[in-house]
């Protein structure tokens, strides 16, 4: 299973979840599991992040 499949299977915007992650490196490398797909809207402070249909279709 791929990345995006499974951001895409959290409801997480795969796009932005790479930007968050390359962006929080540090973080990401000192709590790499608080930065998986399924952790990772616990670690967003934008909702809109968030916002993405799961088979990445247009609403």
């Amino acid at each position: 299973m791929s990345l995006i499949h499974n951001c895409r299977l959290n409801r997480v915007n795969p796009f932005a979840y790479l930007l968050a992650i390359a962006t929080h490196a540090t973080d990401v490398k000192a709590r790499p599991s608080a930065w998986l797909p399924w952790n990772y809207p616990q670690q967003s402070k934008n909702p809109a992040e968030l916002d993405h249909d799961p088979l990445g279709l247009p609403a």
